[in-house]
């Protein structure tokens, strides 16, 4: 796989080498390609993602329920009433709650641990011995067109891994336990210039002439049985004019959850240059 650079065709190399990131602090970014993604050194950070093309950037970072915007809350509860209703769970059938004080729209969900937990570079080995198979496969896909790095808190129970191949970055979140609660995840949006529009599950950011210029995937559920199903992904504008993106398992997983599921669970994305 190649892009063009100063009309010149070059091979696509993301190997991840350290930089320092335009916030100065230190972190990594993939060595060649038109599709530019930069990682935080730490999970907490104020740009934890940032993939840049044609000219556009968007970044992303995980937040707590206390920055959650009231739209995102009100969204999340509107989600997990539809979700009790399906399973039969609703206020009223939990006679063995307290009535003390009524729970609030972030209390109904299970989210990530935001925490400090550090960047760990997971390093791909040619293996010895290929087979012809696996040594054609290697001609077609060179390492050098992937890579992937994880954010890890064994204390916490975080979980998330990046895997960038081609143009295209994959996102994948582990629950090493079965939830007890609706799981959904607030993800604040920053870009430049860019229009975001919600389209058949996806998340479509153009520019100002209506060029496509990103794209974030639907979120999947799956668990270790290879049993799946669609999550949400929703968009909401924020107080202040910002955006932010609210991945939500619990309507589309409520059937899926009312079984065993086969642990871990994995919920993925991928974000995608489109230009």
């Amino acid at each position: 796989m190649h892009f063009q650079r100063d009309g010149q065709w070059e091979t696509i190399d993301n190997t991840l080498e350290p930089v320092t990131l335009a916030n100065g602090s230190q972190g990594w970014r993939n060595r060649a390609n038109d599709f530019s993604v930069s990682f935080a050194q730490n999970f907490d950070s104020d740009a934890l993602v940032t993939v840049e093309s044609a000219g556009h950037s968007l970044s992303w970072r995980f937040i707590p329920t206390s920055e959650w915007s009231e739209a995102a809350l009100a969204l999340v509860q509107e989600a997990v009433r539809s979700a009790e209703t399906e399973l039969g769970t609703t206020e009223e059938s939990r006679e063995d709650e307290t009535t003390e004080s009524p729970r609030t729209s972030a209390d109904l969900v299970q989210t990530l641990p935001i925490g400090g937990a550090a960047a760990n570079l997971l390093v791909q080995e040619r293996s010895i011995g290929l087979t012809d198979e696996e040594r054609d496969h290697m001609l077609r896909f060179p390492l050098e067109l992937g890579s992937e790095i994880e954010y890890l808190d064994s204390a916490t129970g975080l979980s998330v891994r990046y895997a960038l191949f081609g143009k295209s970055l994959r996102e994948l979140i582990t629950l090493y336990e079965r939830p007890d609660a609706p799981v959904a995840y607030a993800v604040e949006l920053t870009n430049t210039n860019l229009i975001p529009t919600a389209e058949n599950g996806q998340i479509i950011f153009r520019d100002l002439a209506g060029n496509d210029v990103f794209r974030i995937s639907q979120p999947i559920i799956y668990d270790a049985a290879a049993e799946e199903c669609l999550a949400l992904g929703e968009l909401v504008e924020t107080e202040n004019g910002g955006y932010q993106y609210i991945p939500m398992f619990p309507i589309a997983a409520a059937q899926y959850m009312r079984r065993t599921p086969t642990l871990p669970i994995r919920t993925t994305t991928r974000a995608a240059a489109l230009s």
